[in-house]
């Protein structure tokens, strides 16, 4: 007979001879099955699957009613995912255009030229040919028509007398008026010995204007006493005013003041 580990021989059935004993335990002398000292094992391996369930019948439910079809709509959650959408990035401005070249601007009409005043002028009043532009532009005219060089000036507000000096010796008279109107008097048929003229340049173009100022100034008239005023070469250009309430000067050829000799 086979013997076990402590020479005792081993029956054929070895519990034949022992007393009978109850489910689960073991017969005496018998070790039983190792024991784990500590569950810690299992225990996490049942969490682990009570979590999986829970989480899927709680998928489950989120998604199904309990008859199979989709939930209520007091069953259903609504999960929401929002979603952040940057916008498109706009595209980098395009370059201005190359301006157009600025048309060339209009040229500025030419300022109208003041109408001729209606009324005879006096004094200085607009039109009047003892102002200094006026009396520039009756010499001009009367330079082209008379020519020659001139002898004497008179002038006022209505008019300008001058007489010249031919090259051949005769003596010309002419007048240019306010409402610009040149016209030649008169020419001597002979010349006449003796008679010597001045350059146009030794007349003062502001002597007229200024002699109205300081005259009524000095006679303490109205610019329209002044009645006209005579340039005469003595020794040089001199000039004469008069006024028409009897007061005569004397002045220099730019028209200043040196002496009253009348009134």
């Amino acid at each position: 007979m086979p013997r076990d580990a402590f020479g005792n021989e081993i029956p054929d059935d070895p519990l034949a001879g022992i007393g009978s004993y109850s489910s689960g335990s073991m017969p005496p002398g018998v070790p039983g099955p190792p024991r784990r000292r500590g569950g810690g094992g299992i225990i996490a391996v049942i969490i682990g699957v009570l979590l999986v369930g829970a989480i899927g019948a709680g998928a489950y439910f989120l998604t199904r009613g309990s008859d199979g079809e989709d939930a209520s709509s007091s069953a259903q959650v609504e999960v929401s995912t929002t979603v952040a959408v940057e916008p498109p990035a706009e595209p980098d401005p395009e370059p201005d255009p190359k301006p157009a070249a600025a048309p060339d601007p209009e040229p500025e009409p030419e300022p109208e030229q003041p109408a001729a005043p209606v009324k005879p002028p006096t004094g200085l009043q607009p039109g009047s040919l003892l102002r200094r532009a006026n009396f520039i532009v009756a010499l001009r005219r009367l330079r082209a028509e008379a020519k020659g060089r001139p002898r004497n000036v008179r002038v006022e507000a209505l008019r300008v007398d001058i007489q010249v000096v031919l090259q051949d010796g005769r003596l010309r008279s002419a007048q240019a008026t306010w409402d610009g109107e040149v016209r030649v008097f008169s020419t001597t048929p002979t010349p006449i010995g003796g008679l010597e003229g001045f350059a146009w340049s030794q007349i003062d173009r502001s002597a007229p204007q200024r002699l109205v100022r300081s005259a009524t100034g000095r006679a303490k008239k109205p610019a329209s006493a002044f009645n006209y005023a005579v340039m005469l070469d003595i020794g040089g250009p001199r000039w004469s005013a008069f006024l028409k309430t009897g007061e005569a000067f004397t002045a220099t050829g730019s028209g200043k003041i040196e002496r009253q000799i009348s009134g």
